[in-house]
């Protein structure tokens, strides 16, 4: 699979992901809506841990790369590139893009991923069941606090964090797609709670500061 058709593939793996503000507004519905403070809480409390998902596996990789003379693997040139990122949320949405080029070979029916990448999967698998774990404890509470019900996300937050067959080729599969799409899914699902827009990156592939 070409690695040149990743920015395509990421676009319509996550078309139609918008980042918004939310302003809470009282209305006439019995729903108690949240607090303003209390969901950007939530939002900065999985964040955290999202990013450093992204953080902790593109480190890893660059590390690794740097001691490699493989030619399958991913163009230095995005983690030179990154380090020259000053504004947070630009420089996880590349780390976000970079994520997904690392593994776009495990999405192919054929394909393997490099060495690089088999190397820090386990690692990288682990700490991703992790964060469905911290973000299903999360989101259970902050439901309750609102007096909201969605038991179909805390299903899902369950089933990802203890997905089946983890260590086939498919099992890996979903675990990636389940965290690459999940800041979209909670958006749709608990449109007050939205995270940063990871793909920023795709808009505008040049900007390193914030504006």
């Amino acid at each position: 699979m070409s690695r040149a058709s990743a920015s395509l593939r990421l676009l319509l793996l996550i078309s139609g992901c918008l980042f918004a503000a939310i302003n809470a507004e009282q209305t006439g519905d019995t729903t108690v809506r949240p607090a303003l403070s209390e969901s950007q809480a939530t939002v900065q409390a999985i964040q955290r841990h999202y990013n450093h998902v992204l953080h902790t596996s593109v480190g890893r990789y660059w590390e690794l790369l740097q001691q490699s003379t493989d030619n399958n693997t991913v163009d230095r040139q995005y983690f030179e590139n990154l380090d020259t990122v000053t504004c947070d949320k630009y420089y996880y949405a590349k780390a976000y893009f970079i994520f997904y080029v690392m593994h776009n070979d495990q999405f192919g029916e054929n394909s393997k991923p490099d060495r690089i990448v088999t190397l820090i999967w386990p690692s990288e698998k682990s700490a991703i069941r992790k964060f469905f774990k911290k973000v299903n404890r999360l989101l259970g509470h902050y439901l309750e606090r609102t007096k909201q019900s969605n038991p179909e996300l805390l299903a899902k937050l369950t089933s990802w964090q203890n997905p089946t067959a983890p260590d086939t080729d498919e099992g890996a599969k979903r675990i990636l797609e389940s965290f690459i799409e999940f800041p979209e899914y909670l958006r749709k699902q608990v449109p007050e709670l939205q995270l940063m827009d990871y793909t920023a990156n795709l808009l505008n592939e040049n900007t390193q500061e914030c504006v």
